[in-house]
């Protein structure tokens, strides 16, 4: 489903938001993935019969008007429950709207529900301990990744044709990575956190989910307020930066000669490459950054503990105490490792407009056995640099589980980013070469 579509269907007569929303609807009604949480079916219709209302007096806001989102059950919408994934807040309900939210309503989106997330969208594995796990599109029993896993499956299940996801570490480039679509995390400060439901203030960022490339860079470019979206840059000019074979030690062997194909066809479409240095010890920076959420949610839901510590996951419980009993000498101490690292990284990239890597050094994995440890280990560095990223999708297992490309751009530069994305998915493909 594309988002684009459905607004030229509009233009032209060929659909109306009515229509297309009420399917949407009926979609998510009958999915057996658990992609939402909660649906908003009157709220919603009434927001399309507004935007069918425009679109007849040939009066439509813009891009967004008429398409139905998912967005993440972190993120506040005024009258909805606002869960965040947790038992004890299961009954909350918004009386505000998130200020992206409140963007995208003005600009005429229609916001379906609110989608599933991992418990305090602290997990890669989306399996709710509260509401019940959200499955793989193509494998149920399959993890869709996580956190933001129910966006990634509402728009691989083709239910909508975006959502909104967070991500800390990884939250919304993992899950789309496991389902083979495309996620965007925008640098910090492009989207506001206001009406998030903060995991950690340094390193949360809301980011976009799409099957389709040209709503990823379309929308994405109007969600960090872009006017436009950005010129398509030519092949001769982007240089990518890549890693070395030891950089991949840890990764799935399928991911490894996923990785090195993608390599060879940039390579033969006459994309310049050059060998960067990654972090020697990614799980190091990965565990320094779950420190500083562990911090922080405990001080945000530690309370929970002695009030209603049924209402908390023992996974959960565990990361809380970690936080209780982390002290600020602690803190600091690793605040200023992650500095030192963030230096060092700038100064081995500057010679390269983007770093391509893998989304996640495994396939996805069965809900019968655990996340594994290092899922995070690509992505989770991006957020500590503050850079934007990419996860497209490049290939898959012989199960058809998806292999998604990671693309990183410097801190700031997401037009730059955006601009280069369709010309190297261009690149990736086999027949190009």
């Amino acid at each position: 489903m594309s988002a684009i579509a459905l607004v030229e269907d509009y233009l032209n007569e060929r659909n109306d938001p009515l229509k297309a929303v009420k399917k949407s609807l009926d979609l998510c009604e009958r999915d057996r993935n658990g992609s939402f949480l909660n649906l908003d079916r009157k709220g919603a219709i009434a927001a399309a019969e507004l935007s069918q209302k425009r679109y007849s007096q040939g009066n439509p806001i813009g891009l967004w008007d008429g398409v139905p989102i998912g967005v993440k059950d972190n993120l506040a919408l005024a009258g909805l429950p606002w869960t965040n994934g947790m038992l004890a807040y299961q009954d909350r309900m918004a009386d505000f709207d998130a200020s992206c939210l409140s963007d995208l309503k003005a600009s005429g989106a229609v916001i379906i529900g609110k989608c599933h997330l991992h418990e305090a969208a602290m997990g890669t594995s989306s399996n709710n301990p509260w509401f019940g796990p959200c499955h793989h599109p193509r494998l149920y029993g399959f993890s869709p990744g996580g956190s933001s896993g129910g966006s990634a499956v509402a728009v691989a299940s083709g239910l909508v044709p975006l959502a909104l996801g967070t991500d800390t570490m990884g939250s919304v480039r993992i899950p789309a990575g496991c389902c083979g679509i495309f996620g965007y995390k925008p640098s910090p400060g492009k989207v506001s956190q206001h009406g998030l439901e903060i995991l950690s203030e340094e390193l949360d960022t809301v980011g976009l989910l799409a099957e389709n490339l040209r709503d990823l860079v379309e929308y994405g470019s109007s969600l960090i307020g872009l006017s436009e979206k950005p010129a398509v840059v030519k092949m001769e000019s982007i240089h990518v930066g890549i890693l070395d074979e030891s950089d991949l030690g840890e990764c799935h062997p399928k991911v490894i000669s996923a990785y090195f194909n993608a390599v060879s066809l940039l390579q033969s479409s006459g994309i310049s490459t050059k060998k960067v240095p990654w972090e020697k010890n990614p799980s190091r920076l990965r565990k320094m950054g779950l420190a500083l959420c562990e911090k922080e949610i405990y001080k945000k839901h530690g309370w929970l503990l002695q009030s209603n510590p049924d209402s908390v996951s023992p996974e959960l419980t565990k990361l809380m105490k970690f936080g209780k009993e982390l002290s600020a000498e602690e803190l600091n101490s690793i605040k200023d490792k992650l500095k030192e690292s963030v230096s060092n990284m700038k100064k081995y990239w500057s010679s390269v407009d983007v770093i391509m890597t893998p989304v996640t050094p495994c396939p996805t994995h069965s809900f019968d056995v655990s996340a594994p440890n290092h899922f995070a280990d690509f992505t989770a560095p991006v957020n500590i640099m503050k850079r934007p990223a990419v996860a497209i999708p490049f290939s898959e297992t012989e199960e058809g589980l998806p292999l998604g490309l990671h693309v990183i751009g410097h801190e700031g530069e997401d037009p730059q980013l955006l601009s280069m994305i369709s010309t190297l998915v261009d690149a990736l493909k086999p027949d190009h070469a």
